[in-house]
C-alpha cells in the first residue's frame, strides 16, 4: 500500500524537487571541475620545478647544463615474454605495461616468469629505479613513468618496460619530476612520433632524453617542495572524493525524505488524498457528483 499525499502537498514536494535537485546538479556539475583545476596545478608545479622558478628565491639562476639520461645512468630493456620461459627452473615475479602508469604503480596483478641467473642479474630492480612504458597505441600514454621502492622482493621487469637507473650525479626522484613534467612529455613525444602511426620509445630513444641538472643539494630541495605540493594536492582530491559521494548521496536521500514528508511542510487545509480518492470513485459511477459542491475537508479529519 502506498500513502498519498494530499494533491496540493504533492504539487509542493514536486516544486521542492525540482529546486534542490537542479543545486544538486548544479554542485556536481561545478565539483567535476576541480579534478582537471589539480591536474594543471600539478603540471605547473612540475614546470616551474624542472626551469628553475621553483627555486628562484635561493637559486635565481638555474645555470644547469643539459645532460642526456644516458649520461646519468643506466638505460636498459627487460625480458622478452615466450613459452619456453616455463621450463626455466627460476621464477620470479616480474612487472608488465599494465603495473606502470603515470607516476603509480598499479601491484595488484603481479605474476611470475622464468629467467635465467644472468637475465636476473640484468632485470632485478632496486629501489630508485624508473620504469618507462615502451610503447602504447595512444601518444598521450606512452612513457608512462614511475619509480620502484622496492615493494615486492626480486621483482624483474619485461622487455616492454625500460628501466632507467641513477648514477651518482642525480638523484631519481629528480629525474622523475622532469619526466613527469610537461617538457618531459614534449620531449618522450617527440622521440616517439612516428609516420607509421606506431608510437614506440627504445632504449636508446629513452637515453637521448635531455634535462638541466643542478647541484643535488638543489635537486633535494626541488624535490622536497614538489612533494609538499603534491601532497597538498592529494589532500584536496581526498577532499573532492568525500564531497563527490556526498553529493551522490543526496538525490536518494532528498526523495526519501519526499516520500516520508518530511521535505516541505504539511498543510492542515489540504484535502487528504483519500477524500480525493473517494470523489474520484463516486465520480466514476455517478459522473454528476463530480459537479457537486464539495465541502473543504482538513487534514484531520
Amino acid at each position: 500500500m502506498v500513502r498519498l499525499a494530499p494533491s496540493a502537498e504533492q504539487q509542493r514536494i514536486a516544486d521542492k524537487l525540482d529546486t534542490v535537485l537542479a543545486r544538486v546538479d548544479s554542485c556536481r556539475d561545478r565539483l567535476t571541475r576541480v579534478a582537471p583545476l589539480l591536474k594543471r596545478f600539478r603540471q605547473s608545479v612540475l614546470a616551474a620545478a624542472t626551469s628553475g622558478r621553483l627555486t628562484a628565491d635561493i637559486e635565481p639562476a638555474f645555470d644547469a647544463g643539459l645532460e642526456s639520461l644516458a649520461s646519468l645512468g643506466a638505460v636498459t630493456g627487460g625480458l622478452t615474454k615466450n613459452a619456453k620461459r616455463g621450463e626455466l627452473p627460476m621464477h620470479r615475479p616480474y612487472l608488465r605495461v599494465a603495473n606502470v602508469h603515470a607516476n603509480e604503480l598499479r601491484l595488484g596483478d603481479v605474476t611470475e616468469i622464468g629467467l635465467t641467473d644472468a637475465e636476473f642479474a640484468k632485470t632485478k630492480l632496486v629501489a630508485g629505479d624508473l620504469l618507462i612504458v615502451e610503447g602504447n597505441g595512444s601518444i598521450e600514454q606512452i612513457g608512462r613513468v614511475a619509480m620502484w621502492s622496492g615493494e615486492i622482493a626480486n621483482c624483474c621487469h619485461q622487455n616492454h618496460l625500460i628501466r632507467w637507473r641513477a648514477g651518482l650525479r642525480v638523484l631519481p626522484k629528480f629525474v622523475l619530476c622532469f619526466l613527469l613534467s610537461p617538457e618531459g612529455r614534449r620531449q618522450i613525444e617527440a622521440v616517439a612520433s612516428s609516420t607509421t602511426g606506431l608510437h614506440t620509445l627504445s632504449v636508446s630513444k629513452v637515453g637521448e632524453l635531455q634535462l638541466p641538472v643542478p647541484t643535488l643539494e638543489l635537486q633535494a630541495e626541488i624535490v622536497r617542495r614538489v612533494e609538499t605540493l603534491f601532497a597538498f594536492a592529494d589532500r584536496l582530491e581526498a577532499r573532492l572524493a568525500q564531497a563527490q559521494t556526498a553529493v551522490d548521496r543526496l538525490t536518494p536521500s532528498l526523495l526519501a525524505k519526499a516520500f516520508r514528508g518530511e521535505l516541505v511542510p504539511q498543510d492542515p487545509a489540504d484535502e487528504p488524498a483519500s477524500e480525493l480518492l473517494k470523489r474520484l470513485q463516486a465520480a466514476a459511477a455517478d459522473p454528476s457528483a463530480a459537479r457537486r459542491p464539495r465541502r473543504r475537508i482538513s487534514a484531520a479529519a
